[in-house]
């Protein structure tokens, strides 16, 4: 106590003596009060003893440092020993890993051993020697036995920093609190932490300890992380999502690993079906899609097949509803056409939409966020009206190309060299690349049938053994309602039996589509009545036609058979 007073009164008296220097023009700076020195103390301690891992030094300081200590080894001095703890790791020119070069790392280690008996092992130094132990792949066979000399080493000169320490420094703590780190299982203890959201375990440690972005230690972590995580049942592993991708901004080299068992272990879940969107940005914005020939190679690195056609119908089931509301503007949602392409959503390959001036001009906020999140995967649509817009999807060796203004055809083309336009460029023209006639190209309408277009376009797809999702064909689709060769103008023929009344009926309907007329349809033959066409205005040629397959006319109703 009378130490401290001593120490008061000795900043009282110099403050005193300034101000008799000064004619008493100065104030007693607060500065110079005792609780300020006190305080001003106990922050340089803290400093001190909250000392963060020091930077490694460059690279080309290391790479001659042992370079000096293959050619002249008697010259070495305390920096440059200094150095070479840093790049133990380091592949120097036409030089092995010194880590891996077993006679040159017997000097080594021998030096650092003397200097932790003689207690000149530094700090400095057992940060290099640490920093090269986390830099070296443990896999790395040539190497192990030096590897594990090194974690040794490392290991009896903590424990003697550990116990000369005279007041507490916190890099101390957090080794002491993750010494795991030594281990055979290293990381467990800060994975177990992470998965009881203590994120700001992982900022400590970067901050505390010299560990290279590129370390194993972070592969083993967040691999023992992940194993906990995905080992939750499926409501709880959702929720742990968003935090483990979070972490991947931190760790910028697991993102890959987080990525795929994220991904995978989705897939495996009985949410597959839906779209989380976070995981499908970030797997977006990290391997790019799916559906692009040129990022498919890293999807196929990464995760399996299953994985990435679960992503493929996220994006087909989005664009197909994207295209069939959001598109639809105030004429609604093309209700028919959407449930028709949901039943093949397993089996597209590939997506794209093709946007008109009016879409891509659209500052709404559901059109700015698709084009925001999708922006590498939406073509510009020139030609047309300020409206049109266009789909594009892959099915089985089939491009599909829909259009969004009713009216339109559907245009089915051959997945081969004579597609007249390349499935991922920016502008396509509507006429004259879109609809260009090619090589086994086919348009069918969406015209109302009486079996509904539906059946049409299913039938088109089973000739070519292609059959809506989950619905594998237990024979051959029956032929009955085949189009024939259209009769000729003005030809009649005798009224039909009732074997080929749905022949005839099958014709009518294809030269009715021909013709785009509107029409509606009463079928009553399940109570013994009549199959009726109401048609307000046919032409000539068509009611001709009509009359030539059997049917009826009656005045005011249209035109019947049975």
């Amino acid at each position: 106590m009378n130490s401290m007073s001593k120490l008061e009164k000795l900043t009282e008296r110099l403050g005193a003596t300034l101000l008799r220097w000064d004619g008493g023009r100065l104030k007693l700076s607060s500065s110079l009060s005792f609780s300020k020195l006190t305080q001003q103390a106990e922050q340089a301690c803290a400093q001190f003893g909250n000392t963060t891992a020091p930077p490694p030094p460059p690279l080309e300081q290391r790479l001659n440092a042992f370079i000096k200590l293959r050619r002249t080894p008697v010259q070495m001095q305390l920096c440059d020993w200094r150095l070479v703890a840093w790049g133990l790791a380091d592949l120097v020119p036409t030089y092995a890993r010194a880590i891996e070069d077993t006679a040159l790392f017997t000097v080594i280690l021998k030096e650092f051993n003397a200097r932790l008996t003689a207690d000149t092992l530094n700090r400095k130094m057992w940060f290099g020697l640490l920093s090269s132990y986390l830099s070296y792949k443990p896999e790395a066979q040539s190497g192990l036995e030096c590897w594990k000399q090194l974690r040794e080493l490392l290991k009896r000169a903590f424990e003697q920093f550990k116990g000369q320490q005279k007041s507490p420094k916190r890099w101390i703590a957090v080794v002491e609190q993750y010494r795991d780190i030594f281990s055979d299982a290293p990381g467990k203890q800060l994975a177990k932490e992470l998965s009881e959201d203590k994120v700001d375990a992982l900022q400590v440690f970067k901050t505390y300890l010299p560990i290279p972005d590129e370390s194993w230690f972070w592969k083993s972590m967040i691999n023992n992380h992940l194993n906990v995580v995905t080992a939750l049942n499926d409501e709880a592993f959702v929720t742990r999502i968003e935090p483990m991708l979070a972490m991947t901004s931190i760790l910028p080299s697991v993102a890959d690993t987080v990525l795929a068992r994220l991904l995978t272990r989705y897939a495996e879940s009985s949410q597959h079906d839906q779209s989380h969107r976070v995981l499908k940005e970030a797997a977006l914005q990290r391997w790019g899609s799916p559906q692009i020939g040129s990022s498919r190679n890293r999807w196929s690195v990464n995760v399996e097949d299953f994985v990435c056609k679960m992503v493929m119908r996220w994006f087909a089931k989005e664009d197909l509803e994207t295209f069939f509301k959001l598109l639809q503007g105030e004429r609604g949602v093309d209700r028919d056409r959407l449930e028709y392409w949901l039943r093949f959503v397993d089996q597209i390959g590939f997506t794209r939409l093709v946007l008109g001036p009016q879409a891509m001009q659209d500052y709404s906020s559901d059109f700015v966020e698709f084009r925001r999140k999708n922006k590498d995967r939406i073509s510009q649509l020139k030609g047309g009206t300020s409206e049109d817009n266009a789909f594009i999807m892959q099915i089985g060796d089939y491009v599909i190309v829909e259009f969004s203004r009713k009216g339109n055809a559907c245009y089915f083309r051959p997945y081969d060299q004579n597609l007249p336009f390349k499935l991922d460029t920016k502008i396509l023209e509507l006429n004259s690349v879109l609809k260009r006639k090619s090589k086994g190209y086919e348009a069918l309408p969406h015209t109302p049938t009486y079996r509904g277009w539906w059946h049409k376009y299913d039938r088109w797809f089973a000739e070519r053994g292609i059959y809506p999702d989950k619905q594998p064909p237990t024979k051959q689709p029956s032929n009955k309602l085949s189009y024939v060769r259209q009769p000729q103008q003005g030809s009649t023929s005798p009224m039909p039996n009732k074997g080929s009344i749905e022949q005839a009926i099958s014709q009518a309907l294809q030269f009715i589509e021909a013709e785009s007329v509107k029409f509606s349809i009463t079928d009553f033959r399940d109570n013994g009545g009549a199959f009726w066409l109401m048609i307000p205005t046919p032409s000539q040629g068509l009611q001709n036609r009509l009359l030539g397959l059997g049917f009826q006319y009656k005045q005011g109703r249209g035109y019947w058979i049975k």
